[in-house]
């Protein structure tokens, strides 16, 4: 903002797409600082808004970050599988139990839907994560791995079944990295 100096506090928060545009054009709301623009603005705490507001926002943000806790208090995860770097389908066919590269918070007992990338395009398993943060030191021209996890296949789903362009409809644009499974898609892959 031109019109101000100074050092601002302020709070990126997630929402919903739809609703960043009409928060831009109201006090106290700017494009997100160093975050996506798209689902991301920044909220400038200098009681612009009310504390009941601005409690709100944050908890619907929680709803879009933290992901949703399964009945039995675990967290869901959709995890990206490069089939150009390893084949998880042969690794499964093998093997209940693999390791897998691991770089979020997740914890033992998480679950993991492992989303097989092109050509296949679809989330394929449901896994637990029987084992985490186990210190492993691997690096190629492609890939560096400083720790894993262990996941067991708990299901296997059909192709067809969550497609990325299933994903698209239910606002997962891409799965590059990691991520917390939306509220939407977990109640399908459950």
């Amino acid at each position: 903002d031109k019109k101000r100096s100074g050092d601002v506090e302020a709070v990126n928060i997630k929402l919903d797409e739809n609703k960043i545009p009409f928060l831009l054009k109201q006090k106290g709301f700017y494009p997100a600082y160093h975050m996506n623009k798209k689902s991301w603005i920044t909220v400038v705490l200098d009681d612009t808004l009310t504390d009941e507001r601005l409690s709100a926002l944050i908890a619907e943000s929680r709803s879009y970050t933290v992901g949703k806790k399964m009945r039995n208090g675990k967290v869901a995860w959709l995890i990206p599988a490069n089939p150009q770097y390893f084949d998880i389908v042969e690794a499964f066919r093998k093997k209940r139990e693999i390791i897998w590269k691991q770089s979020s918070n997740i914890r033992a007992g998480d679950i993991a839907y492992m989303y097989v990338g092109s050509p296949v395009s679809a989330v394929l398993y449901k896994c637990e994560v029987t084992a985490a943060d186990i210190p492993y030191d691997y690096a190629d021209e492609n890939l560096k791995i400083k720790k894993v996890m262990k996941i067991k296949r708990l299901k296997e789903y059909a192709e067809d079944f969550m497609p990325f362009s299933r994903l698209c409809r239910l606002g997962v644009r891409a799965v590059r990295g990691p991520r917390l499974c939306p509220d939407n898609v977990l109640d399908i892959l459950q």
